[in-house]
């Protein structure tokens, strides 16, 4: 039985997926390669598991006037995402990341999840786990333990595609 509801509303998400004694242990099994070092306290139960977390939202906000800036490129991203232009939502994030030496991991969380949204888990994978360590590193434990969630759902969608 699999049940998954994401509220737009109030950007929250969450999936329950109750698993057959088998599928479990394959599934535990697989996570041990799946989950690496960014995000080693996600928490399994045996029967069924909850992943909620809060997506990154995307407001359209006025375009700078000057574009030299990652803010500025990111503003621009969150402005096409706003729009569903998920193809230069990602051009405009690169040259965010690319703008902000990779180092912004607010940024790489937000192409993460466009990555998420035109179903390319991997490198939406990627750009979460970068996020999630640049947060570790800034001690921001809420905001890492939120895009440790993501990436726990990521994962799950990945498999659920496969």
């Amino acid at each position: 039985m699999l049940t998954r509801t994401i509220s737009i509303a109030s950007l929250t998400a969450t999936v329950l997926t109750v698993l057959s004694p088998v599928a479990l242990a394959q599934e535990e099994e697989l996570e041990k390669f799946a989950i690496d070092a960014a995000c080693p306290q996600i928490i399994q139960n045996r029967a069924a598991r909850v992943v909620e977390f809060t997506p990154p939202t995307y407001e359209s906000q006025p375009i700078p006037d000057n574009l030299n800036t990652a803010r500025s490129w990111q503003i621009v991203g969150e402005n096409a995402v706003a729009t569903g232009d998920f193809h230069n939502a990602l051009q405009a994030f690169d040259k965010a990341i690319e703008l902000s030496s990779g180092q912004e991991p607010e940024i790489l969380e937000q192409r993460g999840w466009v990555y998420h949204i035109r179903d390319n888990h991997n490198r939406a994978i990627a750009d979460l786990k970068a996020a999630a360590r640049l947060y570790e590193e800034r001690e921001n434990r809420l905001a890492r333990a939120d895009t440790c969630q993501m990436i726990s759902y990521v994962e799950q969608e990945q498999d659920r595609n496969s």
